[in-house]
């Protein structure tokens, strides 16, 4: 009994390692420059231009990836810190970085896209603009133009400047948004469903259970 304690304390220690150092190793790879892509979170790739099927990420790191990252995703991405410019269809990750944009589903712990279309489900985390369901503990986002439905929702300006791409400026303006959760905070026309809602532009600032901004 005793060896055998004694072989699960060592693998529970090499597994702990293991973690902390790919951990360390997704970290360290994260600071990436805002105009490393070469197309911007307001343009649409054609379909005709060179295109992935299938993104995997096989190593924790910016080089390692199966597909150029510049390249749209048509069908399935998956990653540690997935950094890729457009992606159409579901994508998994620990960490979606740095996406232009992402249409479709995505599962994750942290969300930093530009432009999110479809359904977003992540722990926290958000998108320069969400112009879908972003489902999750805490969603954050520039400019709703859909639906942030979680424990904390938050829509302020430049909130995610510094962790994606540059907000699309053709596109910038506010729209009727929908937020439900047990703490909401907008900035923009929309209709809040929640314990506490704040609209610092709403005729009632501050109000319990459903709040709403023309």
């Amino acid at each position: 009994m005793k060896k055998m304690t004694e072989k699960k304390a060592v693998v529970i220690f090499l597994v702990l390692v293991i973690s902390v150092l790919s951990t360390w190793k997704i970290l360290s790879d994260y600071n990436v420059p805002q105009k490393k892509w070469k197309k911007s979170s307001v343009q649409v790739v054609e379909k005709t231009q060179n295109f992935t099927p299938v993104q995997i990420q096989y190593l924790p790191g910016k080089d390692g990836f199966v597909a150029d990252r510049n390249a749209p995703v048509y069908g399935f991405a998956m990653g540690y810190a997935l950094q890729q410019n457009e992606i159409n269809g579901v994508s998994l990750a620990l960490i979606h970085a740095y996406n232009a944009q992402k249409n479709g589903l995505s599962l994750s712990l942290i969300e930093l896209s530009g432009l999110s279309r479809g359904l977003a489900v992540c722990l926290a985390g958000g998108s320069v603009q969400n112009k879908g369901i972003a489902l999750g503990l805490w969603n954050m986002t520039e400019a709703n133009h859909g639906v942030q439905f979680g424990v904390i929702n938050q829509e302020q300006k430049n909130l995610l400047v510094d962790y994606s791409m540059k907000k699309p400026d053709a596109d910038s303006e506010k729209k009727f948004g929908v937020q439900a959760g047990v703490l909401n905070y907008s900035e923009s026309p929309g209709v809040q469903f929640g314990l506490w809602n704040s609209n610092p532009n709403s005729l009632l600032k501050h109000f319990p259970l459903i709040n709403i901004c023309f």
